[in-house]
């Protein structure tokens, strides 16, 4: 009978069950705030984005293909970021996900 060598790996150490931990924790945020917000982008919609001078999204619209940005037929929110640079919050121009507004105009509504 062959005696067994074979060594038990402790795949989960302290430092790798932290980062399993970690990005579990990462991606239910994440899902949460994607699922509460309706912050995913619709690829069957016309999207446009405003970048801040660190190159982050500030304002995102979405409205039917081929509409002008002048037209109130845009939904736009707005990306808030924390002194990380993480974003926490996103909020709706007006507080409405309605289809109502002007890309044009974004920087005057107020977001709630």
């Amino acid at each position: 009978m062959a005696k067994d060598t074979s060594k038990e790996l402790d795949l989960f150490d302290d430092n790798s069950m932290m980062m399993m931990v970690m990005t579990v924790m990462i991606i239910a945020v994440l899902s949460n705030v994607m699922a509460n917000s309706t912050s995913r982008i619709n690829p069957a919609l016309a999207t446009a984005v405003e970048y801040d001078a660190n190159n982050n999204a500030v304002y995102v619209g979405e409205s039917n293909p081929g509409t002008a940005v002048s037209d109130a037929s845009w939904r736009i929110r707005k990306l808030f970021y924390d002194i990380s640079g993480n974003v926490n919050y996103i909020k709706w121009a007006e507080g409405s996900a309605e289809f109502s507004f002007s890309w044009d105009d974004r920087s005057t509504y107020t977001y709630v």
